[in-house]
């Protein structure tokens, strides 16, 4: 430990302790911890204690819990059973599920959330069920487990939610898969975004998907944002639609802003879509401008983007 601490830099001085404790953690995980708590309170601490807990994952799972548990500070062990969490549910995610009963209750759900990221790399149907056991629980696990499935496979993707009856459950499974699977079916996603029940949650899920598709297939997409019914999520679709169609003159993008109905909404995209022009049109910007003229803050805001641009050139 003193032959650690004389490195030069402090990224040096962490790596070199780091190495250090999780080398003692792997005979003494206590020592490796009294140690540890001698340091002052520090993003390097912090980082020396994922690298403890990952060297302590390679114990037998009921040594790793059995060092969490020893350890008095709560904030400290809830860290470190992030990373415990994190680490064994990558080297035996089975041992780390059998666990759950046994952590903190203040690190349960991170857990959780663990164990379930894992099992959507190698066991999709048992991560389902598990997620499914804990849809109760405080946390994002259905969240994180369906933005991974997502990515990996649009079809368990729409497997994952198809014939779930509840719908919190669904909605927090829609919430993490419709933005990933959107890169590979963004009309799938877009009928899955528009079945979630909470208000809020679909104004988000369909701004996502509409960001996504309009990337890859902007007239797709305008079609599909334009056959919304009135109100806030077809809004924040019409927003990133507006934002995204770079390249599009005035006349183009004035029909979509005239449906934005939120004044909030409808005034930032004004600004977005004036900056755009600004770069290859400015007399587009300032027709676009007199038809709707900004208010004094994103009015300044547009100016201070000219002034940098100019400075820029």
């Amino acid at each position: 430990m003193q032959l650690a601490q004389t490195a030069e830099s402090p990224a040096a001085r962490s790596e070199a302790m780091g190495k250090v404790l999780a080398a003692i953690a792997q005979t003494n995980p206590s020592m490796a911890m009294t140690q540890l708590l001698k340091l002052p309170q520090s993003e390097m601490r912090s980082e020396i204690l994922g690298q403890v807990a990952q060297s302590v994952a390679t114990l037998t799972p009921t040594a790793a819990l059995d060092w969490l548990n020893d350890i008095d500070d709560k904030s400290i062990r809830t860290q470190a059973a992030q990373s415990l969490g994190f680490a064994l549910a990558r080297q035996n995610v089975e041992a780390a599920a059998d666990m759950i009963d046994r952590v903190p209750k203040e690190a349960r759900s991170s857990w959780i959330t663990s164990v379930a990221l894992a099992y959507a790399e190698v066991d999709f149907e048992k991560g389902r069920q598990w997620v499914r056991r804990y849809a109760n629980e405080s946390g994002d696990a259905a969240f994180q487990f369906a933005r991974v499935v997502a990515s990996r496979s649009p079809d368990q993707a729409v497997q994952l939610v198809d014939g779930i009856v509840d719908d919190k459950e669904r909605d927090r499974l829609l919430r993490g898969l419709v933005e990933p699977l959107a890169e590979h079916s963004p009309a799938v996603a877009a009928r899955w975004a528009e079945r979630v029940t909470d208000d809020e949650q679909r104004q988000r899920a369909i701004g996502e998907v509409a960001a996504v598709w309009s990337q890859y297939d902007l007239p797709a997409a305008r079609k599909w944002i334009l056959s919304l019914d009135d109100g806030s999520a077809k809004d924040s679709a019409l927003q990133q639609l507006v934002m995204r169609s770079s390249g599009s003159s005035v006349d183009d993008v004035v029909p979509l802003i005239n449906q934005i109905q939120a004044p909030e909404r409808r005034a930032h995209a004004v600004l977005m879509v004036a900056m755009q022009l600004a770069q290859t049109d400015m007399d587009g910007a300032r027709t676009l401008l007199r038809r709707y003229p900004l208010d004094p803050a994103r009015q300044r805001q547009f100016d201070e983007y000219l002034q940098q641009r100019n400075k820029g050139q």
